[in-house]
């Protein structure tokens, strides 16, 4: 729960430096990222939280997630939602649970072991998640009250193409991931590099499966609703989660390898600093 122990967030100049920069690197990546619809951006905000919750553990992490979220929102004035405020706090917690389990195994003789399982849960998570987004709010009353309340917009677009192009990229999608899992089960020889790399790419995974395609998706369909007054957007009624789905899936199908590419050499960093930091600290403290 807190990786660095003994080491204290709000006792330790060292760790208090690492929050302000990321704190700072969150304001600073928010400003560069860009809008692709009115609910769905390009950004690499995740980043900084990952490495706040790997550094500081998830109950942190998601305090820290919690606090950025609300300045951010005191600051630029835009409308408060629930589920999207709860997306910052979801990176970093996620990023604490999987520090935590990455340094129990990382001592470990074996990281086959990991690997397998890991395997298995990516896959499971993948199926779990794509059968719920699919099952979500397809019930016919609910498209009977879009229906009602709305005059649908001839868009031109096929529900099936939609659906199959859905299908294909999360086909992608899972075997980028697979094939990098992959490529460090066979050419990591170091042990200890390998179950880092494995985990760093098993929590950008996470991120983009739980946070921004699962609860993104949700939360834009319930967002358009909330701000209807409770009715559903006309391109949910015509075209269902696809709608809304879709281009999330697409573009964390092509920035997967970007931020797995960001975030591991900037753990080695954070990992390598801070360890000698604490061996300098229990060395002070014994002396």
């Amino acid at each position: 729960m807190f990786p660095y122990y003994p080491l204290r967030l709000l006792k330790s100049l060292q760790l208090l430096v690492w929050a302000s920069v990321l704190l700072a690197l969150t304001f600073i990546f928010s400003i560069f990222s860009i809008s692709v619809t009115n609910v769905l951006s390009i950004s690499f905000l995740r980043i900084p939280f990952a490495l706040f919750g790997w550094i500081f553990g998830p109950i942190w992490g998601f305090i820290f997630g919690f606090l950025s979220d609300t300045i951010d929102w005191l600051t630029k004035g835009y409308v408060w939602f629930w589920m999207f405020a709860l997306q910052k706090p979801l990176f970093a917690f996620l990023a604490g649970i999987v520090k935590g389990i990455y340094l129990v195994r990382k001592n470990a003789s074996n990281y086959k072991v990991d690997f397998w399982v890991l395997q298995t849960l990516l896959v499971t998570f993948f199926v779990v998640s794509v059968t719920l987004l699919l099952l979500y709010l397809t019930n016919n009353e609910f498209q009977q009250i879009g229906t009602k309340n709305f005059q649908t917009a001839d868009l031109s677009v096929n529900v099936v193409v939609l659906q199959i192009i859905t299908l294909v990229s999360f086909v992608i999608f899972f075997l980028v991931t697979e094939g990098f899992l992959g490529f460090v089960y066979v050419k990591k020889r170091n042990k200890e590099q390998a179950l880092l790399t494995i985990y760093s790419l098993v929590l950008m995974v996470l991120m983009s499966v739980v946070v921004s395609i699962l609860l993104g998706t949700i939360a834009a369909i319930e967002f358009i609703t909330f701000i209807n007054n409770g009715r559903p957007s006309n391109n949910f009624v015509l075209y269902g989660v696809y709608f809304f789905l879709l281009p999330r899936v697409l573009v964390q199908a092509l920035l997967l390898p970007i931020y797995v590419a960001l975030f591991y050499p900037l753990i080695g960093i954070v990992e390598n600093n801070l360890k000698n930091y604490l061996l300098l600290f229990t060395l002070s403290w014994k002396s």
